[in-house]
């Protein structure tokens, strides 16, 4: 079933107002979670985004509640915007630099920079899939969708799938360090602090990886580009939107422990959720266009058209018969006629 792009946005809100829930919880509140769990966001990272990183921190983190309460408004604000479908493109708006800006202090840029992002754990960074989603399913300028052009839509939803998935592609390449290691590294780093039966799955996972350390990278490597690739042509678009969302799921569950939902220490539900969510903001904005239904207006008109006999084409040499002629006996209570006026009898 293909969503449209309003109930879309309203599952983006949704997700919107799962991470102000997560965000208000009163460990975030305090100056040691700012200070210490936000900044393990600079490891690994080159000196200069390192020094940018903790250069806010310590701007933020005197003033922590606020700074979290103000989280929590935000998130909630556009949240309900998008839900309810009131000043959706000002939500839209306002959504991108504060989403960038997580991305850059709290996600330490997607961890790009550290050789350690790859699709299973998370690249490009769930905070840059929100703005993302809510552009491709921008609102039209009216209800009904009167000019709305979904081409450059379209182009973003295929350029974006694409990207995301070819470059995740890429990016498990061993670089700098062999791809097991990378997801081991993922696998472990996401697991800590996670329940028992969460911790199990992760921890197979692991060893599977350790056991066949060329195999398991390789084959995600060739998923990946199945799936990103396969979105350019249209018999085989849906089969890998189909195949992105369940990958993503697994990836959610194995590698990212659920996106630390279960271990209390999030603050979004991870990058699985807003893959699913462009995979049908993608569906939605490369699907066949639908006709509106004509409204009253359109009706009425057409109603007057079939009613209304049509002049002969020019150059028939013929006039077109009038009411009493082609039918002598319609004023006559006491006979009726049996020819019913269609468009055949229109246009002879």
């Amino acid at each position: 079933m293909v969503l449209s792009p309003r109930r879309i946005r309203a599952c983006l809100g949704g997700v919107w107002l799962i991470d102000a829930i997560l965000q208000a919880q009163p460990h975030f509140f305090s100056r040691d979670w700012w200070t210490g769990d936000l900044a393990q966001s600079v490891m690994g990272q080159p000196a200069a985004i390192s020094h940018s990183i903790l250069w806010v921190i310590g701007l933020i983190a005197p003033h922590a509640a606020l700074a979290d309460a103000s989280a929590v408004g935000v998130q909630a604000g556009i949240g309900l915007c998008l839900l309810l479908g009131r000043f959706e493109r000002v939500a839209l708006i306002a959504s991108v630099p504060w989403a960038v800006g997580i991305w850059w202090i709290g996600e330490g840029l997607g961890a790009l920079p550290t050789g350690f992002a790859v699709v299973a754990g998370g690249l490009p960074g769930p905070a840059l899939l929100y703005p993302l989603v809510g552009i491709i399913c921008w609102p039209p300028h009216d209800s009904a969708g009167e000019g709305r052009d979904t081409r450059w839509c379209g182009r973003l939803a295929l350029g974006s799938w694409v990207g995301i998935w070819a470059a995740g592609a890429i990016a498990g390449l061993p670089w700098r360090q062999p791809a097991a290691a990378v997801l081991q590294a993922n696998i472990e780093q996401n697991g800590q602090g996670q329940p028992h039966w969460l911790t199990q799955m992760s921890s197979g996972a692991y060893h599977l990886v350790g056991l066949h350390p060329l195999l398991v990278p390789a084959a995600l490597l060739t998923a990946q580009l199945a799936v990103g690739l396969g979105v350019l042509d249209r018999r085989t678009r849906r089969p890998a939107l189909f195949a992105g969302t369940a990958l993503a799921l697994l990836f959610w569950v194995t590698v990212q422990s659920l996106g630390g939902l279960a271990g209390g220490g999030s603050t979004d539900p991870g990058s699985a959720p807003l893959l699913v969510l462009l995979a049908w903001a993608v569906e939605a904005a490369t699907g066949p266009a639908t006709t509106p239904a004509p409204t009253s207006g359109a009706s009425v008109s057409s109603r007057r058209l079939w009613r209304t006999p049509r002049s002969p084409r020019p150059g028939c040499g013929r006039r077109l018969p009038s009411w009493s002629t082609r039918y002598p006996n319609a004023g006559d209570p006491d006979r009726r006629w049996t020819r019913r006026w269609s468009p055949a009898h229109l246009r002879r």
